[in-house]
């Protein structure tokens, strides 16, 4: 089993496919619980002058997402995108800005699929 280090979580990277586990609490997160972040969007500060969000999906699959998005150049310093596939959520990392890049995209991409 794999772990990576971001921020001041975790991520553990089990048999081919993403479990994230946030394993040591961010610098706001340290009340939550495990899953709270499934149903909204939450934010903290673990890295100066980066952001860490959850933003939880609808339609769209998460692996499939994070590829996508990790594929463009949304941000220097980098914006990292990782996938939580038990909540089909993205666990996105970076500047402010390479978060609005992903909030655009997610909100263009994460949509219904059109049957013709």
């Amino acid at each position: 089993m794999e772990a990576t280090k971001i921020g001041g979580g975790t991520i553990m990277k089990a048999l081919g496919s993403l479990c994230c586990l946030l394993v040591a609490a961010c610098a706001t997160g340290a009340n939550s619980t495990p899953g709270s972040q499934a149903s909204a969007s939450r934010s903290s500060a673990a890295v100066p002058g980066e952001t860490t969000e959850v933003l939880p999906l609808q339609f769209a699959a998460a692996q499939d997402l994070a590829a996508t998005l990790n594929a463009l150049e949304l941000s220097d310093p980098p914006t990292r995108v990782l996938a939580d596939t038990r909540t089909n959520s993205l666990i996105v990392q970076g500047p402010k800005v390479g978060l609005t890049r992903v909030h655009d995209l997610v909100s263009q991409l994460d949509v219904k699929a059109r049957r013709d």
